[in-house]
């Protein structure tokens, strides 16, 4: 197949890259380098900077794309214009310039602070800032398109989460100042949980989902446990075998919104074929080695 990835140097889509350049099928990336790095991919490849600039005649020979594009909340939040344009203006103009099956990357932000946990797919919509509404927007447009997949991400976490990146997640930031012997922030106080899955989990489900013919309704991509966020980080630092401090602070809109939050992945089982093989605690591990990896080159090259 010829698959188009939108987003194709951040952070998930980098390792969707790296996973699909180990496949046979054939695949271009799109990415302006907002949020992107080049060093995120293991090889270099083939690379468009605007996706604006695509033409149907161009989008239509691939078989598929994959849509990625702004996918951090506190990003939305502080720039929400920006986010609608690209998350909603330039997506759906792409959408309706291309003919073929498109795997959409939503987000389980869209159920709010959801009183049915595990959430399932069928749970209330709450859409509450520019990232949900935008995301939002997209998935009711493929819905009325058709030929498309929407898969709906909770937390995903994993290597090329870089933490110089001001809109890294939560356990990129955790993991780096625990490695450089500082606090952990915690937002409030830190019993607020969240379900996060490894990145290798996320780009198995992807590739699913590019492989099989297009699923009508979203689909929740998740681990379907929960973690409380004071005791991910005591897990971090018993992992990284080095004791370190929780400085409280106080929570954002976003914590104070979404109390808890573990999504129901049944459907994701039956309707792909998809379980996620990776634990909290094995991913961890991983991301640690990265990070500690990236520290040593950091030094060599300072």
């Amino acid at each position: 197949m010829n698959i188009c990835v939108i987003g194709a140097l951040g952070f998930i889509g980098s390792n969707l890259m790296n996973e699909l350049r180990k496949t046979n099928h054939m695949v271009v990336g799109v990415d302006d380098l907002r949020f992107g790095y080049e060093s995120n991919l293991e090889s270099n490849g083939v690379f468009i900077e605007d996706y604006n600039l695509l033409d149907s005649d161009f989008l239509n020979d691939f078989d598929c794309i994959v849509f990625m594009a702004t996918s951090n909340i506190i990003y939305a939040m502080e720039k929400p214009v920006e986010t609608f344009i690209n998350n909603s203006l330039n997506a759906l103009s792409l959408f309706s310039r291309y003919g073929g099956k498109i795997v959409y990357t939503s987000t389980s932000s869209v159920y709010g602070n959801a009183t049915e946990i595990p959430t399932t797919e069928f749970a209330d919509v709450n859409c509450s800032n520019a990232y949900d509404t935008s995301k939002r927007i997209g998935e009711q447009f493929l819905l009325e398109r058709g030929n498309a997949t929407i898969l709906r991400l909770s937390n995903t976490f994993g290597i090329n989460q870089r933490p110089e990146n001001p809109y890294c997640g939560a356990i990129g930031r955790m993991i780096d100042r625990v490695l450089h012997n500082e606090s952990i922030e915690i937002y409030g106080d830190g019993t607020q949980t969240r379900d996060f899955n490894y990145v290798s989990n996320v780009t198995d489900a992807i590739i699913k989902a590019i492989e099989l013919p297009a699923i009508k309704d979203p689909i929740n991509i998740a681990s379907g446990k929960e973690i409380a966020i004071k005791d991910l980080a005591t897990m971090i630092s018993k992992i990284i075998n080095q004791p370190t401090s929780l400085k409280y602070i106080p929570e954002r809109k976003i914590d104070l919104t979404v109390k808890r939050r573990c999504l129901d992945i049944t459907r994701a089982k039956k309707l792909l074929g998809w379980i996620p093989k990776v634990s909290l605690e094995d991913g961890l591990k991983k991301t640690i080695e990265w990070h500690e990896k990236e520290n040593i080159k950091k030094d060599a090259n300072s």
